[in-house]
């Protein structure tokens, strides 16, 4: 209000009548109910704005679109096509990322909107499988032991930090300066966009159970080893320790690195197959996989163990194939080459992070193929990897192919499945993400 502005005493009286008409509505309409975390969330809202389409940041990955005249709105990336579509008119739609922007259309009319940076306190917990940021679902992408700089990887779409050895959590959090989530060492710490804290690294692999982890406050991050992993070697405890230890966690992780710790070339299936283990051993907590980025402890000669851009996005798509909310990286000082992959990786999660929280929908791949599906918003999903060092044809099955052209994203081509099913030709590593559009 302008300072010294007069009102009539008529357009007082006028003002009151009118408010008191729309509370009076607002007060009759039925209460909404809540929809799956995964998918949308309701919560206490305030009256939709005007105008046919509206898009309003709500929460770090999370934006309320709202427009008129029925149908659906589609959500892409800011100057690429719809990856995600959502019908009801009045929708908070989760799974974003707050490092990207994304254009709104609906019927005729299109805006851009960026969810909210974490620039204050933000609130970390976890519902139906997927870690929550002040109650939207969110997926993270992290880093471990990276500083001072920040700008770079936050470009790249990586959101989430953990471990500063340049002046732990309070000089990273000053860096980072809100554009960035941080997760302290335990017991934890506060600042502006602290989630939670995390336990010693690789827990299993240093003799604590479930009864000695340290304390931790906020949302819990625990990260294993790969020896909880049916096809890896026991450690001395045995694997009996591993559900006292995820007892203690909200969020659970474990490495694996098939080329630089395995140093075994053909170990790439593994990522998806401990994966998958890691959720059925999680009991519906949320998973992540760190995905190795450049040489650890195999011969460094070895080019058949190098990690190359191919690699990494194949082990990153086959943790996401496996069931992973989310993802990490280690470790930090990859090579300029490696950067694409991270980028493309960050650009496939920011177009795709809501349909990746989804339930796995039915699918099967002729082998040696690793696929999944998901289905949202009247769309149909299909990602696959070739795991393998050799070219393969092979054909994908689900319920869900019902003649619907899907279109393969990045690639300017189409697939038409026919009885539920297509075939596809695979490069060495190659991953390919199908979109069927809503009918």
């Amino acid at each position: 209000m302008h300072a010294g502005r007069r009102l009539s005493y008529g357009l007082i009286a006028a003002g009151l009548v009118l408010l008191g008409i729309v509370a009076g509505v607002l007060l009759s309409l039925p209460a909404k109910q809540r929809a799956q975390p995964a998918t949308t969330t309701v919560a206490a809202r305030p009256p939709a704005p005007a105008g046919p389409l509206t898009a309003t940041p709500v929460a770090p990955g999370a934006v309320r679109i709202v427009w008129k005249g029925g149908g659906r709105a589609a959500v892409g990336l800011t100057g690429q096509p719809p990856t995600i579509w959502v019908s009801g008119g009045d929708v908070t739609l989760g799974g974003l990322s707050f490092t990207a922007s994304y254009d709104v259309r609906a019927g005729s009319s299109t805006v851009t909107v960026s969810p909210s940076e974490p620039t204050g306190a933000v609130t970390g917990s976890v519902g139906d499988g997927v870690v929550l940021l002040d109650g939207q679902p969110f997926f993270p992408i992290l880093l471990w032991g990276q500083c001072p700089s920040y700008d770079p990887l936050l470009a790249l779409g990586i959101d989430v930090f953990m471990n500063n050895p340049c002046g732990g959590i309070e000089a990273q959090v000053g860096a980072l300066a809100g554009k960035g989530l941080s997760v302290a060492e335990a017991p934890g710490a506060s600042g502006a966009g602290v989630i939670g804290s995390y336990y010693p690294d690789e827990a299993d692999g240093h003799g604590y159970t479930g009864a000695s982890l340290p304390a931790a406050q906020g949302l819990r991050f625990l990260t294993l080893t790969n020896h909880f992993y049916s096809a890896a070697a026991p450690l001395p405890a045995g694997k009996t320790i591993y559900p006292g230890l995820v007892a203690k966690a909200d969020v659970v992780g474990f490495d694996l690195y098939p080329l630089q710790v395995w140093c075994r070339r053909n170990a790439l299936p593994d990522v998806a197959a401990a994966q998958r283990e890691l959720v059925r051993l999680a009991a519906g907590r949320p998973t992540f996989q760190w995905i190795e980025t450049t040489h650890m402890q195999c011969p460094s000669g070895d080019r058949a163990l190098a990690v190359t851009p191919a690699t990494v996005r194949a082990e990153s798509w086959l943790a996401l194939i496996g069931g992973a909310h989310g993802l990490g990286f280690f470790p930090i000082g990859w090579t300029g080459d490696v950067s694409g992959a991270l980028a493309q990786m960050g650009h496939d999660i920011q177009a795709l992070g809501p349909v990746l929280l989804q339930p796995e929908a039915p699918v099967s791949a002729a082998a040696p193929l690793e696929a999944t599906a998901r289905s949202y918003g009247g769309a149909f999903y299909v990602f696959a990897v070739n795991p393998t060092y050799a070219p393969v044809t092979a054909t994908i099955s689900a319920p869900g192919l019902d003649g619907r052209p899907l279109e393969v994203l990045g690639e300017s081509r189409n697939v038409t499945p026919a009885n539920g099913a297509f075939a596809d030709e695979f490069a060495p590593l190659a991953v390919h993400l199908y979109v069927a559009a809503p009918g």
